[in-house]
Parts: structure tokens; sequence; C-alpha cells
């Protein structure tokens, strides 16, 4: 199984991708990417929502409703957007790019195992581990995180 400094550097030989932050969230609940701007993380946790910056790296407080049943949050933040969700009980993100990557996901005995295919088929095996919560893609592509009980990880592309 891979610790969380295995996974960081099985993530930085991925080429033409940054490592914008790896963070806690405790009680994590949700998250989910802005179509309006790629750019904003929604997470929602049992003790606060916020909102991260994949570009910057900044994260901050901010308000918003969801509905656990239909997946889907709205803030302020993006007016008249809403937002789907994806977590640990429910819904996913995007495995594979307008761009040409993907991830693929293997399960044995409770473990997951990620592995990250470039545009030019390299593959690298980025996460070996349990509680896998959600991962994959932004809807352009441009972002990219592992969410687990430890945290998650964003990142970002560096190079079309």
């Amino acid at each position: 199984m891979m610790n969380s400094l295995d996974k960081i550097n099985a993530l930085k030989k991925i080429n033409g991708w940054d490592i914008v932050s790896e963070f806690a969230v405790g009680g994590f609940e949700w998250l989910g990417f802005s179509k309006l701007r790629p750019e904003l993380l929604f997470i929602i946790s049992s003790q606060k929502n916020t909102v991260f910056n994949c570009e910057n790296g900044t994260i901050q407080n901010c308000d918003l409703i969801y509905d656990e049943d239909e997946m889907v949050a709205f803030s302020d933040v993006v007016r008249d957007e809403a937002i789907s969700l994806v977590g640990q009980y429910g819904g996913e993100l995007k495995k594979t790019t307008v761009q040409g990557e993907q991830i693929i996901e293997s399960k044995d005995n409770n473990i997951s195992s990620l592995t990250f295919i470039s545009k030019d088929e390299k593959a690298i095996q980025i996460y070996e581990n349990y509680s896998l919560y959600t991962f994959g893609f932004n809807d352009n592509g441009n972002y990219f995180l592992i969410c687990n009980d430890g945290g998650i990880t964003v990142l970002k592309r560096t190079c079309n």
C-alpha cells in the first residue's frame, strides 16, 4: 500500500500536471466543481462549507445550500448554477479528459488502486490504499483530485 508521501511522489511524476494543494477536510460529505468557473471546487463537510480555487490554492468559507437526494448545491459564489455533487455516498467525477488522459480504478479486498494514463499512454500508479471517497477530473479536464479520509489532493494542468 502507498502512504501519503508515496502518493505525492507518484503524482509529481505526471508530466504536465502540478500539485496545487493537499489539505484535510474534517467530516467530508460532498464536493463539486463549478461548470461556469471550472477552477472552483465546492466542498461540503459536517463542519463547514468552503470553496477552493484550484488555480491559486486559496480556500474560503462560503454559503451554500444543497440537496443530498438530488446531489446538487447552489451558492452565491456562482449564481444561477446547479453544482453537481459527488462524495463517498454517490456521484462520480469524470474519469477521462478531452485532452486524452484517463484514470483507471481497480479494487482488491477493499483496497483501491488508481492509475493515471497520460496522453502518450504512460501509466503511473498514483494511489493504493483504503478509504477512497472520490476522484476524477473537472469538466474541462484542467483539474484533477483524489479525496479520501485523509483529505483532498488537487492537481492542475500546467500545459496542454
